[in-house]
């Protein structure tokens, strides 16, 4: 089994959409895919609520209620029962919890918008990824791409690790949480869904090298 961390310090860098598309788009791809929600906020929980909701007995995404405490014990039930791909939304202040999640991850996905406010709480999520020695790559959020802005940021993250692709941002990403939908379930056609998409194939590409 994957499992993929969300992580971020900065309150709005699009942490829980992005396990919500990420999610949607490994199921997509016929993998067994989990969902944890540590997010006090708990805005994976109430998607996938709605998402329940919607599909009507079609929801092929599991959600696990997973305490702080009983978390380890989940995950190996989750692997257990065949599930392929794990995507836990994480808290948003760095504390202790986090080196316990990172031992347990393959991938932590880090998500940022192009503001110097995002750039500079970065610093301190790298450096507890790489002290404890876990792959991780960036997803830069509602992004303008070659802006003088954009161009600054990425060749900054550049020098911390791989930007595994850039979202540039619609309003149809939103509308579709609200029924407990990806974007590409909701609009497929929309371009967002290739930048979605690379984003998938490069971090699938990473966990599978990983694993051999």
């Amino acid at each position: 089994m994957y499992t993929i961390l969300i992580m971020s310090r900065k309150g709005g860098s699009g942490k829980s959409t992005t396990a919500m598309n990420m999610a949607t788009r490994f199921a997509k791809a016929k993998y067994q895919v989990a969902l944890m929600d540590f997010d006090p906020q708990k805005t994976l929980t109430k998607w996938f609520n709605r998402r329940d909701e919607y599909m009507q007995g079609k929801n092929t995404i599991l959600h696990s209620a997973a305490t702080e405490s009983s978390f380890k014990d989940e995950v190996k039930n989750l692997e257990q029962a065949g599930c392929d791909v794990l995507i836990i939304d994480t808290p948003p202040t760095i504390n202790d919890f986090h080196n316990e999640l990172l031992d347990i991850a393959d991938f932590a996905l880090v998500p940022t918008k192009t503001t110097m406010e995002d750039l500079e709480t970065i610093a301190e999520v790298v450096d507890v990824i790489e002290s404890n020695e876990t792959a991780y790559g960036f997803v830069i959020n509602e992004t303008k791409n070659k802006t003088l802005l954009y161009l600054s940021i990425k060749d900054v993250l550049v020098e911390y690790g791989a930007v595994l692709g850039t979202i540039t941002g619609t309003v149809q990403i939103p509308e579709a949480s609200i029924k407990g939908l990806a974007l590409c379930e909701y609009k497929p056609d929309n371009i967002n869904c290739q930048q979605y998409d690379k984003i998938f194939k490069n971090l699938n590409r990473r966990l599978k090298n990983k694993k051999k």
